[in-house]
């Protein structure tokens, strides 16, 4: 058993090394219904739920602490790719998109609460609605409603179970079906060709022919390390405004300074994508390896509910997507957008296309927005209901 930060952390970057040189080299069939980022993230949680790594201080905190620091890399690297004149030509598109997974996110809780009524405890609508915050904005939305209702943390520990399990599922539903956005597209009726047109564009700075060298990564090494910093220096005293504390400006300023340096000549630099890439696959099974397969059993009909909600968020969407023509890309991003708040949906956006990182934390700020607001109105709506 690896007890060590340390430790821990080689083994998880060689794991998912030796998964992405192995399924390189044999390019399989399967692999396009397990990719992967999948068998990587299959592979964390199944590995923590076998004790092959204790998550112990030393383990948790250099967890904790490359994820905080790595995220801001990952999204100031990938939004030096992007041009913000393209990303808004998106229109309101995006943002009927971001609602719609928003309002079938809240039907899914309101309804997954009828169904199980029985099998909860008395205040269970409280914290379903203080979940359904985090699912709908993030973790500020949450705590802000859970305040507001005044509900305790006993009330809310198999609901935060029911969260993390079925988030970390969503997460790899969302990963898996990217690779079949073509037949989705294809069955909505979706024109692609302005959202490809302008990823293209949006990534045409990141062809090069030049071969990269390990001046470029260090340079670009040293520059994103620093940008992560400075934006987490930053964040720790600009003044909370509105629903923005410290952890989302972490998040603004990486992005605000990425899309600005990708105006400049920064963003042709060589090695961009490389470090980028390694970042989002060790986010990635460092977000899965304190998932444990084994609490499932512990809150059986709290974890149904919450597989019963992602069901009809997904059955919602695909509804939506058929009558108003949406295409898959759009439709994942707005769903973690959701359930995953700005910390998420870049690492999605990225698995889809990269150059649509960016939209993904502009997305991600409506939750922020609204989520509280509908997520009180919601608990106003199951108070009435079960009075």
């Amino acid at each position: 058993m690896i007890q060590t930060g340390f430790g821990f952390l080689s083994f998880v970057l060689l794991f998912t090394a030796v998964v992405l040189v192995v399924t390189n080299k044999y390019p399989f069939k399967f692999y396009k219904f397990l990719p992967p980022v999948i068998m990587i993230y299959i592979g964390a949680m199944v590995m923590f739920t076998c004790g092959v790594w204790e998550m112990n201080e030393s383990v948790s905190n250099t967890r904790a602490d490359v994820i905080n620091n790595l995220v801001p890399v990952m999204i100031f690297l990938m939004c030096l790719r992007c041009n913000l004149k393209e990303i808004v030509k998106l229109g309101p598109r995006l943002t009927l998109t971001f609602f719609s997974a928003t309002f079938s996110i809240a039907l899914g809780f309101i309804l997954s609460f009828l169904i199980f009524r029985g099998f909860f405890e008395s205040d269970t609508h409280l914290a379903f609605s203080a979940m359904a915050a985090g699912w709908m904005g993030g973790t500020q939305n949450f705590l802000a409603v859970k305040s507001a209702l005044g509900v305790s943390d006993e009330s809310m520990t198999y609901t935060l179970l029911m969260g993390n399990i079925n988030y970390s599922m969503l997460i790899m539903f969302l990963v898996a079906v990217g690779g079949f956005a073509a037949r989705f597209n294809t069955w909505t009726k979706t024109d692609v060709t302005p959202i490809e047109k302008i990823c293209s564009r949006l990534g045409e700075s990141a062809r090069k022919e030049e071969r990269t060298t390990y001046l470029d990564l260090m340079l670009i090494l040293g520059m994103s390390m620093t940008v992560s910093a400075v934006s987490q220096y930053l964040s720790t005293i600009l003044p909370r405004v509105g629903f923005i504390d410290a952890s989302i400006w972490k998040i603004l300023l990486a992005t605000f300074i990425g899309i600005g340096f990708a105006l400049t000549s920064v963003g042709k630099l060589r090695g961009i994508d490389e470090i980028s890439n390694i970042s989002l696959y060790l986010i990635l099974i460092l977000t899965a390896s304190n998932v444990n397969l084994a609490a499932l059993i512990n809150a059986p009909v709290y974890i149904l509910a919450g597989f019963v909600i992602l069901l009809i968020h997904v059955g919602i969407m695909l509804l939506l997507a058929k009558v108003f023509r949406l295409d898959l890309y759009t439709c994942g991003i707005a769903s973690i957008a959701n359930v995953g708040g700005v910390a998420s949906a870049p690492i999605i956006a990225a698995t889809y296309d990269k150059n649509l990182v960016s939209v993904s934390v502009l997305m991600s700020l409506l939750g922020d927005i609204s989520g509280t607001f509908i997520a009180l109105g919601m608990a106003q709506l199951l108070i009435k209901i079960i009075s």
